[in-house]
Formats: structure tokens, C-alpha cells, sequence
């Protein structure tokens, strides 16, 4: 008597729920005092309702559980987990071991213990639901994510980044995912990069083209780590897989954008230097015609109009003193027009015809151009021609070379004195040709010299024997020469005279 009060004890303190029920009837035949505290109702309640503490249940719960107690008549202890009412109307959990016995006089007992699991199943619920969710998020991220051990075969990989490739997970899992998903002519590059990253344990935007499964390429992202263990080893990568095919498409965009700005500066920088030198140019030309060309004109009306007035008063040799003078004019005035046209024709840019060309017989035509104008000074032009002068030839456009020639010559004649020299030659050495104008004149002060090329008219002074000139002449020459991509220099002191320089590349094989 005195155990049975302290196995008793024991039942009303436990946390679970003792009970024997007979089988198939499911009638309690003792059900412990715990059942009033865990589960609400007294065992007098039960005993007299069995069903009480399973009125939830469904028929086809019921049919379930009778089917499963019959299936373990004499086997081992088995367990259900199911979600039962109290007698205060609370869902909780419970866990039922349980076996089928079988009595001396073949009686079936349903023995067990029932214990409340709710808190346990609870957190395994939202265990689950947190695993639902992080399942959710890693296969549906906005970035692919994917996993490789250490020799890169495929371990994971989200649907993110199965939909981007078009491939299926069981196509790509335990595979080289290199040989699969990288260009050909990529992987040896993108294996070796791997190397590094296994080494370093990190790799950031790196930047690779992957190939889908239909063949077609798309560049991606690669942001990654490994983790090692203990020992340092590599376990597997965490690799994040951006698409960037916009990014690509918006920075292709960008660098025409910026290629295309690049033209339209590059183009209206050039048109802003042609209009400057066209405003330039039209201001010269202005200059010119309302002041170089004006004189010579109002001098011809001049003399034109007494020789008209006063024809029958003067004397023969007046007469043709005048006539002299008009056509001396004349010439000047012709030359003016010659300059503008050449400044025009230059600040247009044409383009020139650089041909292989000998060079002694261009100096020769410019002197034969310039020669009654020296006579007039008596002045001698000497021409240096060896037998190796003869030779030398240089890339040129023989007709603008000319030109540029015959403003050296008359210059060096315009600015020598009465009875003085000029010597022309042009020789080779090294890899440059050069064509020499010296003369013994007046020379050409520091200040003039600076700027002595520049295309201003303002620059025009009188010659020895008060010739004028519309300051343009050494401008054309230098432009002229830049365009056949040579050079011009000038050394000068006054009163000592001057010489000209202009230098050509040497064909090839003559140097």
C-alpha cells in the first residue's frame, strides 16, 4: 500500500502523461493525475468520456492512428506527434510513445507516456520558416549565388543564377563549373585568376564574360570568398554573380558619347580657327585694300588724270617718266592682289601635291622670275649647283614651292642694296634637306624678327630703293612650308643681312 502511494506521488508530479488503454476500444484503464495538469481534464473525466481528449480528431486522423497501433501490435515502442486541445480550448503539441501489448489472455494494451512538446515544436516551425525563408532569398536573390570547392567543381547554386545561365541544377552540380559556363579562349585566364583567389581566400569585381547554355555571352560580376577550416584549408567559395550587361551597354554608350564629343570639339575647334582665321584673314585683307592697295590706285588716278590735263603741255620725256611710273605702280598693285589671293587661297587650306621633285631647277625659276627686278639694283643672284646639289631632291609641290621661293628672293632683293649679292643653294645632310636664301642687306631688327612670320600687315616696311609690300610675303612662305611639313628659320643681324632656311625631310635611302 505504502509503494502504491508513493508510485502515485510520482504520476501526479510527472511532466508527462501515464496511461494504459484497452485496444481496439481505446477505454482507459488508468490514465495518470498528471493529465489534470497538462492537459486540463481530471481522470475521472476521461474515464467516464474517452473520447473527451481527442474530439478533434478527424475520422480520418482516427482511421490513421487505429491502422498505425494495429501495424505495431508487439514491436517495439513507437512515436506519434500530434497537435491536441486542452480542456481550455489551447492547441499544443504532444509527443506519444507507445507500445502494443498483449496479455497472458491475449488482451491488447495501448501503453505510454505523453509529453508536451509545444515550446520544441514551435521553435522547430520557425526553425523551418527561417529555412523556408533563407532558401526563398538565396534562390530567388537578385544576384547569382553560387559555391565551388577548391579544385572548382559546383556545390550550389541558386535559381538566380540557373535562369541567367538556362541551365538545370543537375546539369552544372559536381561539375567543373569553368569548363562548362567559360569561354574557351577565357579559361586559362579565368582557372589561373581562380589559383589566386584560392590562394588569397578573396576576390573582388572581377570581371569575366560567361557563356548560357544557348551559346550566347553575358558579362558578370564576380565578388567571392573562401572558407577554410582550421587548418587553413579550403571547405568551399561564397561566390555572389552580378549580371552587368546594362552597365556594359550604358558604359559602350558612354565612350561613344564621349568619342562623339570628342569629334564635335575636335570639330568645332577647327571651325572656331577657321573663322578666326578667316575673321583674321578678312581683317588683313581690309587692312590691305584701304591702305597698301588704295596708294598705288589713287597714284595711278593721279598721274592718269595730269597726264589726261596736262598731255599737250609736257615734254616727251615726262611724258614717258610717267608712263614708267604708272606701270611701275601697276606691278606693285598686281603684286597686292597676288598676296591676298595666296592668303586666301592658304587660309582655305588647300591640299598640295608632294611629289618627288629636283630642287635646283625650282631655285632656278624663281631667280629667272626675279632677275629684271634685281637689275634694276644691280644686284647679282648667284645660284649654287655641284653636281650633288643637282641631285637633291625632297617630297614638294614643285608650283607652291615656287611661290614660296620667289617671296624669299624678291624679299632679299627688296631689303639689299644697290649693287649687292645674293647666293641660293640647297644641299643634304643626314636625313634633312636645306634650301638656303642668304643676302648681304640690311638685316632685320630683334624686335621684327620675333614675330616675323606672323600674318599681320603691319609688319610691311619700305625696301632699300622705298619699295613697298603688303607684309603677307614670309607669312605665305611659312605656311606654304608647313604644309609640304617642313621648316623655315631665319638668322639675321642689322645692317649684316639676312639668311633663310627652310628644311625638308631627306627621301628614304638618300641620307
Amino acid at each position: 500500500m505504502a509503494n502504491n502511494e508513493y508510485f502515485l506521488q510520482f504520476l501526479q508530479q510527472l511532466d508527462e502523461i501515464f496511461f494504459i488503454m484497452d485496444y481496439p476500444s481505446l477505454r482507459h484503464r488508468y490514465i495518470s493525475p498528471s493529465v489534470e495538469k497538462i492537459r486540463g481534464y481530471s481522470p475521472e473525466e476521461i474515464y467516464a468520456n474517452p473520447g473527451i481528449m481527442y474530439r478533434r480528431n478527424t475520422p480520418e486522423m482516427t482511421t490513421r492512428m487505429m491502422s498505425l497501433f494495429q501495424e505495431n501490435i508487439g514491436k517495439p515502442p513507437f512515436v506519434v506527434e500530434q497537435q491536441l486541445e486542452t480542456k481550455h480550448g489551447e492547441l499544443r503539441w504532444f509527443s506519444n510513445s507507445m507500445m502494443v501489448l498483449t496479455t497472458k489472455e491475449g488482451e491488447h494494451l495501448l501503453v505510454g507516456l505523453s509529453r508536451d512538446i509545444t515550446d520544441r515544436k514551435n521553435a522547430e516551425i520557425e526553425l523551418q520558416e527561417l529555412k523556408k525563408a533563407y532558401e526563398d532569398l538565396y534562390n530567388n536573390a537578385p544576384n547569382g549565388y553560387h559555391s565551388l570547392d577548391g579544385d572548382g567543381i559546383l556545390l550550389r547554386i541558386n535559381d538566380t543564377e540557373l535562369n541567367l545561365l538556362g541551365y538545370k541544377r543537375a546539369e552544372l552540380l559536381g561539375k567543373r563549373f569553368f569548363d562548362i559556363v567559360i569561354p574557351a579562349e577565357s579559361r586559362q585566364e579565368v582557372q589561373s585568376h581562380f589559383a589566386k583567389f584560392r590562394e588569397l581566400g578573396v576576390t573582388k569585381d572581377y570581371r569575366l564574360e560567361v557563356l548560357q547554355k544557348d551559346g550566347s555571352r553575358i558579362p558578370v560580376l564576380i565578388n567571392a570568398s573562401f572558407v577554410k577550416n582550421e587548418k587553413g584549408d579550403t571547405i568551399y567559395s561564397r561566390s555572389i554573380l552580378t549580371d552587368i550587361s546594362e552597365l556594359v551597354k550604358t558604359e559602350k554608350e558612354l565612350r561613344q558619347s564621349q568619342l562623339a564629343m570628342e569629334i564635335i570639339n575636335k570639330e568645332l575647334k577647327q571651325t572656331n580657327k577657321k573663322l578666326e582665321r578667316l575673321n583674321f584673314t578678312k581683317d588683313v585683307l581690309l587692312k590691305i585694300i584701304s591702305h597698301d592697295l588704295r596708294n598705288p590706285l589713287e597714284t595711278i588716278k593721279l598721274v592718269a588724270t595730269l597726264l589726261n590735263e596736262k598731255y599737250e603741255e609736257l615734254d616727251p620725256d615726262t611724258v614717258l617718266k610717267y608712263l614708267e611710273y604708272i606701270n611701275e605702280t601697276s606691278i606693285n598693285a598686281t603684286d597686292i592682289l597676288d598676296d591676298m589671293t595666296e592668303v586666301v587661297k592658304l587660309g582655305d587650306k588647300i591640299a598640295l601635291q608632294l611629289t618627288e621633285t629636283a630642287l635646283v631647277p625650282i631655285i632656278e625659276e624663281a631667280v629667272g622670275k626675279n632677275q629684271g627686278f634685281a637689275a634694276k639694283k644691280s644686284i647679282d643672284i648667284a645660284v649654287e649647283k655641284s653636281a650633288a646639289q643637282v641631285q637633291v631632291k625632297a617630297k614638294v609641290d614643285a608650283k607652291w614651292l615656287l611661290r614660296a621661293l620667289d617671296n624669299l628672293i624678291s624679299n632679299a632683293i627688296k631689303f639689299s642694296q644697290f649693287g649687292g649679292s645674293i647666293r641660293i643653294s640647297c644641299i643634304q645632310e643626314g636625313k634633312k634637306v636645306l634650301l638656303r636664301v642668304e643676302d648681304k642687306g640690311i638685316g632685320i631688327s630683334g624686335k621684327v624678327l620675333s614675330e616675323l612670320f606672323t600674318m599681320s600687315a603691319n609688319q610691311s616696311q619700305l625696301g632699300t630703293a622705298g619699295e613697298r609690300g603688303t607684309g603677307l610675303g614670309l607669312s605665305i612662305v611659312k605656311q606654304i612650308v608647313d604644309m609640304m611639313f617642313g621648316e623655315i628659320h631665319v638668322s639675321s643681324q642689322e645692317g649684316e643681312g639676312s639668311v633663310f632656311e627652310i628644311r625638308f625631310n631627306a627621301l628614304k635611302g638618300e641620307a
